[in-house]
């Protein structure tokens, strides 16, 4: 994936990722994010009302970032993959 400026997202987006929205979207957004971190679940409810505002205009791709030495068990709360569909 090449972004606006003409550098690649790296990793590039894939079946890792939790992702929602359509590839053919003109915008991704790639959040990192502990699923233990009350902030990054605060933010999660704002993102959720952008995305409804965008719909297919943009890809959100959630990407686990578990802060272990803050949250101990944020890697392991993980939940079950969803379709993308």
């Amino acid at each position: 994936m090449t972004t606006s400026d003409g550098t690649n997202l790296t990793p590039p987006v894939s079946e890792r990722d939790h992702i929602q929205g359509p590839a053919s979207a003109p915008v991704t957004l790639v959040e990192y994010g502990d699923y233990e971190c009350p902030y990054c679940g605060a933010a999660h409810v704002s993102l959720k009302e952008v995305l409804g505002v965008l719909g297919d205009d943009v890809r959100f791709v959630f990407r686990n970032f578990p802060l272990s030495q803050i949250h101990p068990h944020g890697g392991s709360r993980r939940p079950a993959r969803r379709s993308s569909s």
